[in-house]
């Protein structure tokens, strides 16, 4: 009852004043009392349930997380065109305002193509469906209700059947037992939803490997291996960076796959 009370009069505190707080902060106002970070997040989440309204309107949010770069590099390509890209990343499994931005982006852009570029592991198609569909945990969630990005979401990769075009074999990282166990679970959950992305989840239980997106460092980009050429007009980017952007931009000058 400490905890809730201490809670309650931290979000009244903010709605008073008209500041917002995260939950991070209600944390360290009493670490020893609450111990542990889910404890504050849990109390938070009940409390606004109860009410039937969002945390925004306690005034209250998530530590800043995601991370988004406008405007960050424009790409000439080989044909003349150029292409402008920009970039947001969840920094892992994506929060709630990394969720509520896409989607004003994809509301206010419908043009706009959202490419999503993962890791070629379980965790990786677990994050690219939670942008897609959204993740069971918030499936009653009303501040999640409509922010899945459904069929805008392009797969980019890195995608376990490409792996003989990116990668040698050596340099992918065997399958955890955690990894198997998701990957196995998701494969059940995707079957009737996107076949094609449950194939990836199979290449990958097949193989019993995985790999990073650091994996594209060693791609060898050229007109010989399907990806094509590009300059980018920041000369700096070399080496590296230039198979990342190469790889990107490949993927982003295909028709729409999901």
């Amino acid at each position: 009852m400490t905890r809730i009370l201490l809670v309650a009069s931290v979000l009244y505190e903010a709605i008073l004043n008209n500041c917002v707080v995260t939950l991070r902060e209600i944390f360290y106002r009493d670490v020893a009392l609450f111990r542990r970070q889910g404890i504050v997040d849990g109390i938070v989440d009940d409390i606004v349930a109860t009410i039937g309204l969002r945390r925004a309107d306690f005034h209250v949010c998530a530590a800043a997380k995601g991370l988004i770069a406008s405007n960050a590099l424009k790409v000439n390509l080989t044909n003349g065109d150029s292409l402008s890209i920009s970039s947001a990343t969840g920094k892992g499994f994506p929060d709630l305002a990394s969720l509520q931005l896409l989607r004003r982006l994809a509301d206010q852009f419908p043009a706009a193509r959202i490419g999503v570029l993962v890791d070629a592991d379980p965790s990786g198609i677990a994050i690219l469906s939670a942008y897609a569909y959204g993740s069971k945990a918030n499936r009653h969630s009303e501040q999640h209700s409509g922010l899945p990005l459904g069929d805008r979401i392009e797969y980019l990769g890195v995608k376990a059947t490409e792996w003989s075009a990116v990668a040698r074999y050596e340099d992918l990282l065997p399958l955890s037992p955690r990894d198997a166990r998701l990957a196995k679970k998701m494969c059940a959950d995707l079957a009737n939803v996107n076949p094609t992305w449950r194939r990836e989840l199979v290449h990958m239980l097949h193989l019993n490997r995985k790999a990073e997106i650091q994996i594209l460092s060693g791609l060898l980009a050229s007109a010989d291996d399907g990806w094509p050429g590009c300059r980018a007009n920041n000369d700096h980017l070399m080496g590296t960076t230039n198979h990342l952007v190469e790889f990107i931009v490949a993927k982003l000058n295909r028709p729409h796959v999901r």
